[in-house]
């Protein structure tokens, strides 16, 4: 059953890095590198919070997310 998982999860990231190849060669200049990197630390530290509102932890998850499949 674990070689199956592993087979099927090679496959599908396989189609995700096809799909996900570097496009913008300007995100890798050194400002905008400090600005993503700004922005993935003030997204962590708000999905870190203890919120008592429900669902306060999924405003950042999108973003954190995109950020690191970019």
């Amino acid at each position: 059953m674990l070689a199956r998982l592993a087979a099927w999860s090679i496959r599908a990231l396989d189609r995700i890095k096809a799909w996900l190849r570097p496009r913008w060669r300007f995100v890798f200049w050194p400002g905008l590198r400090f600005g993503i990197g700004i922005s993935l630390v003030s997204a962590g530290f708000m999905l870190s919070l203890p919120l008592p509102i429900p669902f306060t932890n999924a405003i950042p998850l999108p973003a954190i997310l995109l950020l690191s499949l970019g």
